[in-house]
């Protein structure tokens, strides 16, 4: 069993390791998920993180939910 930073950790390492540069990639958090997302797209190579106009929801890197 992983403690939350072990999670991220374990996310992270996944995505840097086996996710190609050019793959866009959506991430969905709600409540904890919503931090664990935050701490991911802080953590992960910056070439992974997808930059474009966010108002276009095609280009959206990240949805987090929280009540």
């Amino acid at each position: 069993m992983f403690t939350l930073e072990g999670q991220i950790q374990h996310k992270v390492c996944f995505i840097n390791e086996h996710i190609p540069d050019d793959t866009e990639i959506v991430l969905i958090g709600h409540s904890v998920g919503a931090y664990v997302v935050l701490e991911i797209m802080n953590r992960v190579e910056s070439h992974k993180i997808l930059e474009g106009d966010f108002s276009d929801r095609r280009h959206t890197p990240a949805l987090l939910y929280h009540p």
